[in-house]
């Protein structure tokens, strides 16, 4: 695959991702003391994917899944920061336990690019 489809692909995924975090959040507002199963069930949709993919992956003939040991670690640690910042996604765009909502027109632009504008 060219490495620009798989830009664009991973951006609009991103795009996605962020789209649906939100509507998530919005169908949350007012009703939900928290939003954790909305992270859970973000985490099990992406496991599903993971497992297809591997399935997809053991069936070609030559592909090893076999990685060190720092890899699994490093992994690890970014599955931990994953998940708490997809829990705080969630609640930012919900306004669970906050005082107002904030706008994803504002929030998504400053997390991704991780600047922020005053």
């Amino acid at each position: 695959m060219n490495a620009w489809v798989l830009v664009l692909l991973i951006t609009l995924l991103y795009a996605g991702y962020n789209l649906f975090v939100k509507v998530s959040g919005d169908h949350a507002t007012g009703v939900a003391t928290t939003t954790v199963l909305a992270t859970i069930s973000l985490q099990v949709a992406a496991l599903i994917v993971s497992l297809i993919f591997a399935a997809y992956l053991l069936s070609r003939v030559g592909q090893s899944f076999a990685l060190p040991t720092a890899s699994f670690r490093w992994a690890i640690l970014s599955g931990i920061c994953i998940g708490i910042a997809e829990i705080a996604y969630f609640y930012l765009f919900s306004g669970t336990g906050m005082r107002q909502l904030n706008p994803a027109s504002t929030a998504i632009p400053i997390i991704v690019s991780g600047t922020i504008l005053i």
